[in-house]
């Protein structure tokens, strides 16, 4: 995907805009799904981060519409931590990926930079990204990263 000019439709998910704040890509977020249908309404989106239950459209709906309309977008679904149904049925759309809530912010950022094809450039990752993805020197002894996932949510991450 060309970066020039990405429109990233986030729906509903919050504080965790933060994570994604120094990516390469305009971000529109919308609280509702009705605000995110009006966005896709007025503007070019290229892709959609989008959590799973929202107030408006419960169970995905959102999420399946749009996959229904647009199958080729690049789509991430956020599920609640431990929420296996949640989980099963996103990923059963097709979507890119899969997030837990309770994925750490370096996780959630190299997800969506992934999802996004934003490639492993310094330039184009945000701090916790460029931790996560830097080169390893032969000499370096081998040490957890602090952005480990939880046991909880080893289960989530890339479908496709």
């Amino acid at each position: 995907m060309n970066t020039d000019g990405i429109n990233l439709l986030a729906v509903g998910i919050g504080s965790r805009l933060e994570a994604l704040a120094e990516l390469p890509v305009s971000i529109h977020p919308a609280r509702t799904a009705s605000d995110a249908l009006r966005l896709l309404r007025n503007r070019r989106m290229d892709a959609i981060l989008s959590r799973w239950d929202l107030d408006d459209r419960p169970g995905g709906l959102l999420l399946k519409n749009i996959m229904a309309a647009r199958p080729g977008m690049p789509a991430v679904a956020v599920v609640g931590p431990g929420d296996y149904p949640q989980e099963v049925a996103a990923r059963g759309l097709g979507l890119k990926a899969v997030l837990n809530d309770d994925d750490d912010d370096g996780y959630f950022c190299e997800t969506v930079m992934q999802v996004l094809d934003l490639g492993t450039t310094a330039a184009s990752e945000p701090a916790d990204c460029r931790r996560l993805c830097r080169p390893v020197e032969k000499h370096e002894p081998f040490q957890p990263s602090v952005h480990t996932r939880s046991a909880a949510s080893r289960g989530s991450g890339f479908v496709a």
